[in-house]
C-alpha cells in the first residue's frame, strides 16, 4: 500500500484523531487541543496504553518545559529508557524559535537535576536513571539512556541554528547518555504510520570492487535458492555512502524490511560515527564493526578487467537490484553522518564487511527465510521485535478470521488508514456479518479491533490487571516473559471468544470514559483480572473453560447477561473504592501497582451478600464452564 506524505493531509488527520480522543475522554482538561496532542503522542507514537496516559501527562503553566514523560525500566529489560517530551501542537503558520529549543534543552534537567520536580513520579525514574548512567560501565548487562523529544507539527525542515544547538547539547552530554531529539511533522507521520509506505521502484546501484576484497560462497546455493550463493565484500565506506545518497535522491525505501530502523544519534552510533571521524582509528574501522547485510532481489556480476590507474588489480561490477539493507542500520547512517561534507580520499583505507544475500519475493520459502534472517540478525540487539512480530503469519492468518466474522483487526498501524477507506457496502456488509455474533453492532468502530488492545485483555485474564496496565510494550518481545506466557499462547482461545471479550471490555471501558472515570463505574481490566480469579478458585481457568465461559455468556438471556455484566462492574468498582480507602492512592497509582488479591476477594464477598441475584447468576454460569 502506497500512502505519500501530505502535511495537509497528515494535519487533518491528527485533528481528526485528536477530535475522537475528546469525545472518548469527556473531561475538562480534555477539551483543549494541546492537552489532547500530548495524549495523541503518547498512544500513537510510544504506545502507551490509554488507561495509564494521564498519569503521564505533566502538562501545566509550571511543567517547566516538560508535557509528558515515558519510563521503560522492567527488571528483565536489556535496555532501559526514559523519554522526556515536549510537544508542540502548532498551525501551519506557526514556527519553532532556537528560544523555545534552547528553553527545552536547558530547564527539564535543570529542574530535574535539583531534585524536586513536581511529578513525583517523573523524578523518582529520573533519579534511577541518571544512578544507574553514572555507575553503568562499557560491560554492564543493560543500557540506560534519556531522551530528551520535541515534536513539533510545523513542516519546515529545522533552522541549521536549531541543528547546531542539537548537536552541540548531544556532544556535550555523551558521556551522560542523554539524546535531544526534535520530531518535524514528517518525522511524526513516518513514526505514525509504522512504516514505509513508499512506491514499489525498481531501483540498482553500481559497485566496482577489486576481485581480492570479494568472496563467493557457493556452498550456501541450496538454503538461498541460486546457484551462486552468497557474497561477503570488504567494501569502501565511500561505496555504502553512495548507496545511502543515490537511495534517497530517488525516494527509495532502503531499509523498509528492517525492524530495527535507525534509532537516531545514540551512544552506539556516537561511537560508531567518533572511529569514522577519527584520523588514527578509522583505518582500524573494519576490524571493529560487524557489518551490514543487504538483501536483493538479484544481483548481477560483471568483471571489468585490470584497474592499472588505482593498481587495485582485476575489478568486479556488481549491480544490486532493489536492494534492502536489513542490518546494519546503525552502521550505515552513521557513515552517511560521518562522511558528509568530508574530503572522500580521507577515507580510501577505510573499510567494512557487506554480506549480499539474492531473495526473490516471488518465491515464498526464500521469502520466509529472508524474514527469518532479519530477525535473527536484529535480535541480539536490545530492541522490539513488534513490528517484525506483527507481520508474521500467525497474526495474518487471525485478520483474515475476524474478517470472516464481519470485524477487522488492526495488526500494524496501516490497517487503520486502509479500514477509512472501505466502501459503504463492504462496511454494512461487514456489519451485517458482525451482528450474527455480537447483535449490537451498529457501527464501523464496533467492528475494529486491537491486536495490542486484545492481548492486553487476555493478559488481565490470565495474569493480573496490573501487567495489563503496565507491561504493553512487552507483549511483542520475545524475551519476555509476558511474549512467551500471553501473546504465545492467545491462540489457544477461539477467535469468536476473542471477539467476545473485546466487545465485553469495550462496553465497561465506554461506561467508565461516558462517566468521567467515577468510581462507581468498571475498571475493564480489574473486570478481567476478576474473572480469571473466580475461574482459578474453581479450578477450571483454562484455555478450553475460558473459551466455554465466553460463549455460554453469549447465550444467556438479556436479564441474564446484565445480571453477570453488573456483577463483575461492582466487583471492579468496590475494588477501586476500597483500595483507595486502605492505601489512600488515587487510580492512577492504584493501576501500578500490584492486584492486592486479599482485597479482591472481600470485594466479591460483598457483592455476594449485597446483590446475591447477580452473584447467583455468575455463579450458575461458571456451573455450565
Amino acid at each position: 500500500m502506497e500512502i505519500n506524505y501530505n502535511s495537509g493531509s497528515f494535519r487533518a488527520q491528527i485533528a481528526e484523531d485528536i477530535e475522537h480522543i475528546k469525545k472518548s475522554f469527556p473531561l475538562s482538561r480534555y477539551q483543549e487541543d494541546d492537552y489532547v496532542f500530548n495524549h495523541w503522542i503518547l498512544d500513537n507514537i510510544y504506545n502507551v496504553d490509554e488507561d495509564i496516559i494521564t498519569s503521564l501527562i505533566t502538562d501545566a503553566s509550571y511543567d517547566n518545559e516538560i508535557d509528558c514523560f515515558v519510563c521503560h525500566n522492567d527488571k528483565n529489560s536489556i535496555e532501559k529508557v526514559l523519554y522526556i517530551i515536549q510537544n508542540k501542537y502548532y498551525s501551519s503558520t506557526s514556527k519553532l524559535t532556537i528560544e523555545k529549543v534552547t528553553k527545552f534543552l536547558q530547564q527539564p534537567l535543570s529542574n530535574l537535576n535539583k531534585g524536586s520536580y513536581k511529578n513525583e513520579d517523573l523524578q523518582q525514574c529520573y533519579n534511577e536513571f541518571v544512578e544507574n548512567i553514572n555507575k553503568q560501565t562499557s560491560d554492564s548487562e543493560c543500557e540506560w539512556k534519556i531522551y530528551l523529544d520535541l515534536y513539533t507539527t510545523e513542516d519546515d525542515e529545522l533552522s541549521e541554528q536549531i541543528q547546531i544547538a542539537v548537536e552541540n547539547f548531544n556532544n556535550e552530554n555523551i558521556s551522560k547518555n542523554i539524546t535531544a531529539r526534535i520530531f518535524t511533522l514528517k518525522n511524526i507521520h513516518d513514526l505514525y504510520y509504522g512504516e514505509s509506505f513508499g512506491k514499489d521502484l525498481h531501483f540498482e546501484h553500481i559497485w566496482k570492487i577489486p576481485e581480492n576484497n570479494y568472496l563467493k560462497f557457493g556452498g550456501i546455493s541450496k538454503i538461498v535458492g541460486k546457484d551462486d550463493g552468497a557474497i561477503y565484500a570488504c567494501l569502501n565506506v565511500c561505496e555504502i555512502y553512495s548507496l545511502i545518497k543515490e537511495a534517497e535522491l530517488k525516494k527509495y525505501p532502503i531499509f523498509e524490511d528492517n525492524i530495527r530502523e535507525y534509532l537516531g544519534s545514540n551512544t552506539i552510533n556516537k561511537k560508531i560515527e567518533q572511529t569514522l571521524n577519527s584520523d588514527t582509528e578509522r583505518n582500524n574501522f573494519f576490524l571493529y564493526n560487524n557489518g551490514i547485510t543487504i538483501s536483493c532481489e538479484d544481483i548481477k556480476e560483471k568483471g571489468l578487467g585490470i584497474d592499472k590507474k588505482h593498481s587495485a588489480g582485476s575489478i568486479k561490477e556488481i549491480k544490486l537490484v532493489k536492494p534492502q539493507i536489513i542490518n546494519g542500520c546503525q552502521t550505515v547512517n552513521s557513515i552517511k553522518t560521518a562522511l558528509k561534507n568530508k574530503n572522500i580520499d580521507d577515507y580510501k583505507d577505510c573499510f567494512v564487511l557487506v554480506k549480499l544475500l539474492r531473495f526473490s519475493k516471488e518465491n515464498q520459502e526464500t521469502r520466509i527465510l529472508n524474514k527469518k534472517i532479519v530477525e535473527a540478525t536484529n535480535t541480539q540487539n536490545s530492541i522490539k521485535l513488534a513490528d517484525c512480530e506483527k507481520n508474521q503469519e500467525y497474526f495474518k492468518t487471525l485478520k483474515e478470521s475476524f474478517y470472516n466474522r464481519g470485524f477487522l483487526l488492526e495488526v500494524i498501524k496501516s490497517d487503520k488508514h486502509s479500514f477509512k477507506s472501505l466502501s459503504k457496502t463492504e462496511e454494512s456488509d461487514l456489519i451485517k456479518k458482525a451482528k450474527e455474533l455480537i447483535p449490537s453492532t451498529t457501527i464501523k468502530k464496533d467492528i475494529i479491533i486491537s491486536i495490542e488492545k486484545l492481548i492486553l485483555i487476555y493478559m488481565a485474564l490470565i495474569k493480573n490487571a496490573h501487567d495489563a496496565y503496565t507491561k504493553k510494550n512487552k507483549i511483542f518481545e520475545k524475551s519476555s516473559d509476558v511474549y512467551k506466557k500471553v501473546t504465545k499462547n492467545i491462540h489457544s482461545i477461539t477467535t469468536d471468544t476473542m471477539i467476545r471479550m473485546y466487545m465485553l471490555y469495550n462496553r465497561a471501558e465506554k461506561e467508565k470514559k461516558e462517566n468521567n472515570g467515577e468510581v462507581s463505574f468498571p475498571v475493564p481490566y480489574y473486570m478481567f483480572n476478576t474473572i480469571g480469579f473466580l475461574l482459578d478458585n474453581k479450578g477450571i481457568k483454562t484455555a478450553d473453560s475460558i473459551n466455554t465461559f465466553f460463549d455460554e455468556m453469549s447465550k444467556l438471556s438479556d436479564m441474564e447477561y446484565e445480571k453477570v455484566y453488573t456483577y463483575l462492574s461492582k466487583i471492579s468498582s468496590t475494588y477501586r473504592r476500597w483500595y483507595y480507602n486502605r492505601y489512600k492512592l488515587e487510580y492512577n497509582s492504584m493501576i501500578k501497582k500490584a492486584v492486592d488479591y486479599g482485597l479482591l476477594q472481600e470485594c466479591i464477598n460483598e457483592i455476594n451478600c449485597t446483590d446475591n441475584k447477580c452473584a447467583e447468576t455468575f455463579e450458575k454460569l461458571v456451573k455450565t464452564t
